[in-house]
């Protein structure tokens, strides 16, 4: 288990062309072993603000750490102290597992342990909002262009998307199959300029894509009707997470293969780097 924070510079332009791994250099590392400010215990998520700060699901610690992008710590949400607690300033998580920050640097945290969504403040760490009415270990958060928010409700097998104050609009899956609109323990979503949702459906070992209203689009992986395991371009191995470059290319962590694949904005695969 890796317990530091690994960032990459990204030529997005030149990684349009398949094969061009060289287009991503390493450029920093920071973090180890440990509680401490900037020190981590299985880090499992992470988001970027406005500011080009990081905030990070610093799962092990019970906590998440917002840092510079040199890794000095700047402040953290929750007490560091396992629990259910849910005090203004005092509250605690059991298992943050994913971060998302929007356009009002409100940071939105999947608490998964606890089963359930808590919005903070970014600058004050108060907390603004919880959302937890049917969530059942929620893996993944995000924020689309309208501030709308979607997670993963990993136990449930299923995508629910809410408006900025909570308010259930959408639920993509909810039954547990390997069929186009189903879903098996998803662990992660992000959503596209365009409002099309991308899918982590890992025990699927697939990606799935669907647009703003649920309506499946396209799957990456996962064999033809099934969820099959591959090691080859454009197969998984336990996808656990999806993210986006400015460009719109999609970046999938493929955790059992050891590697991140790079897709084009239609799904086409562009590339990968990084082995066991």
């Amino acid at each position: 288990m890796k317990h530091a924070i690994v960032v990459l510079a990204i030529l997005g332009a030149v990684l349009a062309v398949p094969g061009q791994a060289g287009a991503i250099t390493f450029r920093n590392a920071f973090g180890s072993l440990g509680s401490g400010q900037g020190q981590y215990i299985s880090p499992n998520g992470i988001a970027l603000d406005a500011s080009g700060d990081l905030w990070v699901a610093d799962l092990g610690n019970y906590r998440v750490q917002h840092i510079t992008d040199t890794g000095t710590f700047i402040s953290q949400l929750g007490t560091g102290v396992f629990g259910s607690s849910s005090g203004t300033f005092t509250s605690q998580f059991k298992s943050p597992t994913d971060v998302a920050v929007d356009a009002s640097n409100n940071v939105w945290v999947a608490d998964g342990g606890n089963n359930r969504i808590r919005k903070f403040n970014g600058t004050t760490g108060a907390v603004m909002q919880t959302i937890s009415t049917g969530l059942s270990n929620p893996q993944g958060v995000d924020v689309d262009n309208l501030g709308n928010i979607w997670v993963a409700d990993s136990f449930n097998n299923r995508i629910r998307k809410y408006s900025s104050i909570g308010t259930l609009l959408l639920t993509i899956g909810g039954v547990q199959g390997t069929g186009n609109t189903q879903l098996w323990y998803p662990s992660d979503v992000v959503v596209d300029a365009t409002g099309n949702v991308w899918i982590a459906d890992r025990y699927n070992n697939r990606i799935v894509e669907y647009n703003s209203t649920g309506g499946f689009i396209q799957r990456i992986g996962g064999g033809v009707t099934g969820n099959a395991v591959g090691t080859g371009n454009g197969e998984f191995d336990f996808p656990t997470t999806v993210t986006l470059d400015s460009l719109g290319n999609l970046w999938v962590a493929d955790s059992n293969n050891d590697r991140l694949q790079v897709f084009s904005s239609t799904g086409g695969y562009l590339d990968q780097f990084g082995s066991f």
